[in-house]
């Protein structure tokens, strides 16, 4: 299921507005169907992403992402393959290694690496300002790789870190603040690498990875733990290649474990085994906008891995800021395609909303388009108010499920308020089917999934069932065409932008692309 290398081109970052369980009673990652291994969708005749998709300004900063400022305040640092520690670190003079310019950095420096192949570092000192970043890049034109670091293989490449930041500080400790960017590198672990050799490791506030390559890790491809709030990952392609490094069997693209604020948008992840991104572990108001998720989850013989999720599970003694795995959590306009789990998720999560998003072929293995779940919390919370709105979930015929619910423990999924409006669902060949437990525990049609929504929740799904969205599905392309009900099918004032950075006007488009 790998992804030409043709394909592994930067995702550039797009703007757009606002805007798990599984049945088995064991992980949110298994399932107890007996699925085939390749279902229709789940390969080449999968459409994939463009090479070179529209660069779109963000003038308004719908996504609330932190300013980088002060850029080149500070001295500049270049750093070469037959560079010289002991140098100036000038352009004619520079640094050999990563680490001595990291040591030498001051805010508001640049740090300018030379094309070849690097070690990593561990970020500790070199730290900048509110008003006066560090930026770390590769030489215009040049290509840069980091790949494993020089305290070992169990350390990631890059590892945001101090003492004052780790879990097991003394009480009263501030935890500093990196305000680093990385922008325009390659960054890759290594096959020695252990359960802490991410590619990028992240336990610092105020870090930004913008249009970088990231891949090949044993664990996580991105970690970003609870003391780094205020990080974006932006721009960028993350993806796992086991021809360079074989990843574990717990390895997913982007784990956000109790941060608070993350922004990740406008990225590219594929060809990922496990879980694609979530955010779990009390993380609060993270926004997942205008990614491009393909070909993710089937790093199992049969087992079922989602795409998006907002909550999973976290250890009970780690959520030390209340009872839900997620608050506040925002997906919208992305665009989910051949995935063995659910392209989105709710999990012992409060007030999850996803807003135009377009999931084609999900669900493959488990789950079904939509996943509400208990499986994280604590004593395995039940969600707290859901909103899916505007969505297009288009299954396939041998798993037309459009969503599904549990009841871990025998608790409620969720807690109201449940919304359910102008999604279209749509499963060519079959009626699309629902399973919500405890009402039912096999798949139901569109009327018995009402009958149930209204007796528990006094609710109406308000989407169009049965509905053909009439996607393009050529390849580089989900528009709508002429003729779907998905154009000015939409509920207003759920997103301004769309996937490409597209205004919506009047009655907009359901689903992640916008046509006017």
């Amino acid at each position: 299921m790998k992804i030409a290398q043709s394909m592994r081109k930067k995702f550039t970052v797009f703007t757009c507005l606002l805007v798990v369980i599984c049945l088995s009673l064991t992980s949110c990652k298994k399932d107890n169907d007996n699925n085939p291994k390749e279902p229709p969708g789940s390969t080449n005749d999968n459409p994939k992403p463009g090479d070179n998709p529209p660069t779109v300004a963000n003038p308004t900063n719908v996504y609330d992402v932190e300013v980088v400022k002060g850029v080149g305040t500070g001295a500049t640092l270049y750093v070469a393959t037959d560079g010289n520690d002991g140098a100036a670190g000038t352009i004619t003079a520079p640094l050999k290694t990563l680490n001595k310019a990291v040591s030498l950095v001051k805010p508001g420096g640049i740090i300018i690496m030379r094309a070849g192949t690097y070690q990593g570092a561990v970020i500790n000192t070199g730290f900048g300002t509110a008003d006066a970043w560090v930026t770390l890049k590769a030489a215009p034109g040049e290509s840069v790789t980091l790949q494993g670091n020089p305290r070992g293989s169990s350390v990631a490449t890059i590892y945001f870190y101090t003492s004052s930041c780790d879990e097991y500080a003394p009480a009263g400790s501030v935890c500093a603040s990196a305000y680093w960017r990385i922008k325009g590198l390659k960054i890759m672990s290594t096959s020695a690498g252990g359960a802490d050799a991410n590619a990028v490791k992240i336990d610092m506030p105020h870090v930004q990875i913008d249009s970088c390559n990231l891949c090949c890790a044993v664990p996580d491809i991105i970690k970003i733990v609870r003391t780094a709030n205020n990080v974006a990952i932006l721009n960028s392609e993350i993806y796992a290649d086991p021809a360079i490094v074989k990843p574990g069997g717990n390895s997913q693209g982007i784990d956000i474990t109790g941060a608070d604020n993350i922004r990740v948008i406008g990225n590219y992840l594929h060809d990922l085994p496990d879980v694609a991104m979530y955010a779990k572990g009390n993380a609060r108001k993270p926004i997942f906008a205008c990614n491009r998720i393909n070909n993710t989850g089937f790093g199992s013989a049969s087992g079922g891995y989602c795409a998006i999720m907002l909550g999973q599970q976290t250890d009970e003694n780690r959520l030390v800021d209340g009872p839900y795995e997620s608050y506040d959590g925002l997906v919208v306009n992305n665009i989910i395609s051949n995935v063995s789990g659910a392209a989105l998720a709710a999990s012992s999560s409060s007030n999850s909303r996803f807003y135009h998003n377009t999931c084609y072929m999900t669900a493959l293995r488990s789950h079904s388009g939509m996943l509400i779940s208990t499986e994280g919390g604590i004593g395995y919370t039940p969600n707290k108010g859901i909103e899916f709105v505007n969505n297009v979930f288009i299954q396939s015929a041998t798993r037309p499920r459009i969503i599904t619910s549990t009841d871990r423990e025998y608790t409620k999924p969720t807690e109201g308020p449940l919304v359910f409006k102008n999604n279209i669902y749509w499963s060519s060949g079959t009626a699309p089917t629902f399973i919500w437990i405890p009402k039912f525990y096999n798949e139901k049609p569109f009327d018995q999934w009402q009958a149930a929504f209204k007796d528990i929740y006094g609710g109406t799904d308000l989407s169009l069932n049965n509905v053909n969205p009439l996607l393009t599905l050529a390849p580089n392309n989900f528009e709508p065409q002429a003729g779907s009900a998905a154009i000015k099918g939409a509920a207003t004032g759920y997103a301004t932008y769309d996937y490409s950075g597209k205004k919506r006007t009047g009655t907009p488009t359901i689903g992640a692309i916008e046509i006017n």
